[in-house]
């Protein structure tokens, strides 16, 4: 609860600093609704001004640490954004070992599009890779998210 307040005291400070609102303020953070099929839709929007691209993008990604009633958050427990680099157009984002705490091919496959549907919402993104405290890794079930495009999250 403590982390939820710091990063709300965030939120607030940056849009209290924007003076106006534009659409490419807004970004979409992705959890899953509580159905059965389990439908990657629900979205929340955060509006974050003028931050640095690579500071908006590691805010994002660090909310969906928090997992609420009404939202599915595959995201394992303490699971840590160490730092995200955006060269190119390519997005690395280093996450701490805790990243790996599940098993399943079903849970593995809903982490990955619930992080890479966040960052997509990013246009200038082109591709995605995560690595685990600075090494590229396999995920548990086998996956290497090493340069993912949006094309790609059709097929996993």
């Amino acid at each position: 609860m403590k982390r939820f307040l710091i990063f709300a005291s965030m939120i607030f400070i940056i849009v209290s600093n924007t003076t106006e609102i534009f659409a490419k303020d807004m970004h979409k953070i992705y959890f899953l609704e509580k159905t059965e099929e389990e439908k990657l839709l629900y979205k929340e929007y955060f509006i974050l001004g003028e931050v640095m691209e690579e500071e908006k993008i590691k805010l994002m990604l660090n909310t969906l640490l928090y997992n609420t009633q009404d939202k599915i958050n595959y995201i394992p427990e303490g699971t840590k954004v160490l730092n995200v680099k955006l060269i190119n157009n390519n997005l690395f984002i280093n996450f701490n070992e805790n990243i790996e705490n599940y098993g399943g091919n079903h849970y593995e496959i809903n982490l990955i599009k619930q992080i890479l549907y966040t960052c997509f919402d990013f246009e200038n993104i082109q591709n995605v890779t995560f690595l685990i405290n600075g090494k590229f890794k396999l995920l548990p079930e086998g996956r290497l998210i090493f340069k993912y495009t949006r094309e790609d999250l059709d097929n996993i």
